[in-house]
């Protein structure tokens, strides 16, 4: 059986394909500018991203595949060589699944290689590997019907522009999405969504294998391959309707149990043992949110979203997508939050537009601070603030820039003057 699974992936037109699918998604997945080899879970989701992107091509090399008893007239050599009819069509379904897998394998081990580099050994998230893997011989199998089936090369355009349809439309976290774009440590797989994505790639499957054209000599026979064909029809209709049926494929993670990591600092940042790659980074907000904290109310300790905290505790959301920008940002906000005044003074120093014109400024350069100079190209919108007179600013020294910060705080949290809002 080794050997007759050997002759026929060298039979294959896959064969050709596999080099280009695996460069295409370690592409895909190395050209992704967020960090996600900073978490694990991050890492699982990118392998997602680089595999689903993929997977028009892989559908439409499978539909290709599956044309060849079109072309040639004969599936393969033990065709009519062994006691199972089937045998060949078992065979170039098991080929196709081989060569479909290959790039996969390749993509997970360098994700995997990459992630350990940065944050250490830690696991893949199996249900995003599952995801994925299901994802790709889904359309594999439904490819392999469709040219099997229609005996047009047409059939192999036609798939890839099927899959290509819910690639362009749907977000990554859609019902019907092809990956997760988001894979952040708070969130996880929704079992029904990794379940449903199984059972099509098993019913994909079958329907490959069972597929009828107008050939007669089919591997069960007419009647039976019918049967098959519109009970694997059925399947994938039912797992179409527990996907809509979900919702959302991800779903909060339960925070019970799980013990946080922590920077070794005197204010904490603490996030969830998935994103030990962030420690080094946070650790040096940290040490400079403790500099912040000899004139200003920072929060003792900031945990990241979804873990269980104190009432106290502050929350910041960590995760690639989001960029070190939006981190520090996150972290700064709840500096003196608690500190601003409740009610308004008419005879407050400084008028409306002055008082949060000072705030925008004393609020942004915090986030200078933190983050150790300007934000990234491409990043620091949001708040309004004066971008010339900040940079003079953060060119002095560090004596003139806490000077600056100390008045400024002092003016804004003296008196909040009266507005519309009142």
């Amino acid at each position: 059986m080794r050997r007759a699974l050997l002759i026929e992936i060298r039979r294959s037109s896959l064969r050709w394909c596999v080099p280009v699918f695996t460069c295409f998604q370690l592409a895909m997945l190395f050209g992704k500018s967020e960090q996600w080899e900073y978490a694990w879970s991050e890492t699982s989701a990118a392998i997602t991203v680089a595999t689903g992107i993929s997977v028009p091509l892989i559908a439409a090399a499978a539909a290709w595949e599956g044309t060849r008893w079109h072309r040639s007239g004969d599936v393969s050599v033990f065709h009519h060589h062994t006691r199972f009819a089937g045998a060949g069509y078992v065979l170039q379904l098991l080929a196709t699944l081989c060569l479909v897998t290959v790039p996969f394998v390749v993509t997970t081990v360098a994700a995997w290689i990459s992630a350990a580099a940065v944050s250490g050994p830690g696991l893949l998230w199996p249900g995003y590997l599952l995801f994925a893997l299901a994802v790709q011989w889904a359309a594999a199998g439904l490819g392999l019907a469709a040219g099997r089936i229609v005996a047009s090369r047409l059939v192999v355009p036609a798939v890839a522009m099927t899959f290509m349809v819910p690639l362009i439309l749907l977000p990554g976290g859609h019902p019907f999405a092809l990956f997760s774009l988001f894979g952040g440590a708070s969130m996880v797989l929704l079992p029904q969504a990794v379940a449903a994505r199984v059972l099509i790639a098993v019913a994909a499957l079958v329907l490959g294998l069972a597929a009828i054209g107008r050939h007669r000599d089919v591997s069960v026979g007419a009647w039976r391959g019918w049967t098959i064909m519109a009970a694997s029809a059925t399947a994938i209709v039912i797992a179409v309707q527990i996907m809509a049926s979900g919702g959302p494929i991800l779903t909060p993670r339960a925070a019970d149990g799980i013990d946080p990591l922590c920077t070794d600092t005197e204010i904490e940042i603490c996030v969830w043992p998935d994103q030990a790659g962030f420690l080094p980074e946070l650790t040096q907000y940290a040490h400079r949110l403790e500099e912040l904290s000899s004139f200003a109310e920072v929060p003792a300790r900031y945990t990241a979203d979804g873990l269980d905290s104190a009432d106290d505790d502050a929350t910041f959301s960590l995760a690639s997508a989001t960029g070190s920008w939006m981190r520090v940002t996150d972290l700064a906000f709840w500096i003196d939050v608690n500190e601003y005044p409740e009610q308004c003074d008419p005879d407050a120093e400084l008028d409306t537009e002055t008082w949060n014109r000072e705030g925008d400024q004393l609020a942004v350069w915090y986030s200078y601070w933190i983050f150790g100079g300007p934000p990234p190209p491409g990043n620091g919108g949001g708040i309004p603030y004066d971008r010339e007179a900040m940079a003079e600013l953060i060119a002095q020294p560090v004596e003139a820039q806490f000077a600056w910060a100390q008045a400024t705080r002092e003016r804004v949290l003296s008196a909040r003057p009266c507005g519309e809002w009142d």
